[in-house]
């Protein structure tokens, strides 16, 4: 897991050479007026969902899991909180003839991000994460998911 800023995020280049897409994309100014939905850069190996959303309360011991692609949470307006475990997930359970996402009990976090405006959250596949919950502003956030096949 890696948690960073808009502007610092190039500096992980050398260890995702695939995020300078999403650098580049970032630098657009066309993101903020994209409507939800999915939008790709290279195909299946690197493409992106827009999301506006209310944060959720739920608090449920559920966290997600993905096994081929590496999740980058850009959040553009809005805060959230994050949960991420150091647990490991068991790869075994996604099912391939769904999407590349799966879900593990854990019985505690490790950590808490608050994902504010600017503020980007990379999990790399096997990482158990529990995104989008309420941080308390309830507000309406507008967050890219940017999916890079590992």
């Amino acid at each position: 897991m890696i948690f960073t800023t808009i502007d610092q995020l190039s500096n992980y280049i050398p260890q995702i050479p695939l995020l300078d897409l999403v650098c580049n994309e970032l630098k657009q100014n066309k993101l903020l007026s994209l409507k939800d939905g999915r939008y790709e850069l290279l195909g299946d190996r690197v493409f992106y969902m827009m999301n506006l959303y209310t944060a959720s309360e739920n608090n449920d011991k559920m966290y997600e899991f993905h096994k081929k692609y590496i999740d980058v949470q850009v959040m553009l307006s809005g805060s959230e909180l994050c949960l991420w475990s150091n647990n490991n997930a068991d790869l075994n359970t996604i099912d391939p003839s769904i999407k590349d996402i799966s879900f593990q009990y854990v019985e505690k976090e490790s950590a808490s991000l608050n994902l504010d405006t600017g503020n980007v959250a990379i999990f790399f596949p096997g990482e158990l994460h529990k995104p989008g919950l309420d941080s308390g502003y309830r507000k309406e956030n507008r967050k890219i998911v940017f999916k890079i096949k590992y």
